[in-house]
């Protein structure tokens, strides 16, 4: 198995180029569209994209995006905290990722000069090539380790519809949502819409989207045009579910889902302080929810990253995503770090104890 270093998204093939794009690759956030998306939107002047590429018999199988910051000496998954999962980019199946894994660690471990430190975050747990990449790593001579991040809430739908779902959730959820809405339909003229189409509507609705997020409990975004970039992303390729309510014609909350044939993920919330006690944001939910059960028919929905207890009303079930690191004894910062990490932990357990 043959591996190729890109050190610019420009410089794929587009034969390369175009098979990670999806829905040739099925999973967005493994896609070349999100990279694209992360880089330019976010990331782009504070690192430069390390693009692993693997082939076999000279046709692409495997792909690593990765990338280098400040530190020259530590490489690091192309990534950060707008992204909800990563890791290695088959595409296909069928893929060897086993075999990938270890020519990818081996080929990583013996680059020179040598990486001081590896750092791959947001791994889905139950995706066994990072298990395999992180014995890959061990067995060329990189000391590694894989730890808990953080929880993923998900519910399998199992072809349930919206209102057999929804009688599932609990009394206090259903009761809640009903007097709230009750009492705020009393009093306003509530609309819901749901934006997925690329057009002067869509515009306006992102703009009250970026209003709600900025006057919400939320700080600002670091990167404004990264999410209205995401969102004509998704609208490119069909999978933009963008809910907005409107109080008395005003934008009071929004939600931003990604919905793909098979899964819808909330991907970002927010709604305006003045409306909290009106429950805005669970009425919106229940409406989305209705969409991805009902008219896109998916078999799961992910309600991201991370574990606020609010996500247990809607979801049933819960994941780990992993982060895996690796560092190199043979360098002097490579040991150092192994030293502070060992530190670390005896600290950790002393407190324990």
């Amino acid at each position: 198995m043959s591996i190729r270093v890109y050190r610019s998204i420009t410089d794929l093939p587009p034969a390369v180029a175009t098979a990670w794009r999806y829905p040739a690759q099925a999973d967005l956030f493994l896609s070349l569209d999100w990279f694209e998306c992360l880089y330019h939107g976010a990331l782009a002047g504070e690192v430069t994209p390390r693009i692993y590429v693997l082939s076999d018999a000279h046709q692409a199988v495997a792909a690593l995006f990765c990338a280098v910051g400040p530190d020259p000496r530590h490489l690091q998954g192309l990534s950060n905290y707008y992204t909800m999962s990563f890791g290695l980019s088959p595409l296909a199946a069928d893929v060897d990722l086993p075999g990938a894994a270890l020519a990818l660690a081996r080929h990583i471990g013996d680059e020179r000069p040598r990486w001081h430190s590896i750092d791959l975050r947001l791994l889905p747990a139950d995706a066994i090539e990072h298990m395999n990449l992180a014995g890959a790593f061990h067995a060329c001579g990189l000391s590694s380790k894989v730890y808990d991040q953080y929880d993923n809430w998900y519910l399998p739908t199992q072809g349930q519809g919206f209102d057999d779902y929804y009688a599932a959730r609990s009394s206090r959820l259903r009761n809640t949502i009903a007097r709230k809405e009750k009492k705020l339909r009393k009093a306003h003229q509530v609309t819901i819409r749901i934006f997925s189409e690329d057009n002067d509507a869509l515009t306006t609705a992102v703009d009250d989207y970026v209003a709600i997020y900025n006057s919400s409990w939320k700080r600002p975004e670091p990167y404004p045009e990264f999410i209205p970039t995401l969102c004509r992303t998704c609208t490119r390729l069909g999978l933009l579910r963008l809910g907005v309510l409107y109080v008395d014609d005003q934008a009071a909350a929004a939600q931003l889902w990604i919905t793909t044939p098979h899964k819808a993920l909330i991907y970002k919330l927010a709604y305006r302080e003045e409306f909290a006690n009106l429950s805005v944001g669970s009425i919106l939910s229940r409406e989305l929810f209705r969409q991805a059960l009902d008219d896109d028919r998916v078999s799961e929905i992910d309600y991201g990253v991370g574990n606020e207890a609010y996500k247990r009303d809607w979801m049933s079930e819960v994941r780990k995503l992993q982060g895996l690191q690796a560092r190199n004894p043979r360098t002097v910062k490579g040991a150092a770090t192994l030293a502070a990490d060992a530190a670390k932990a005896l600290l950790k357990r002393a407190k324990r104890a």
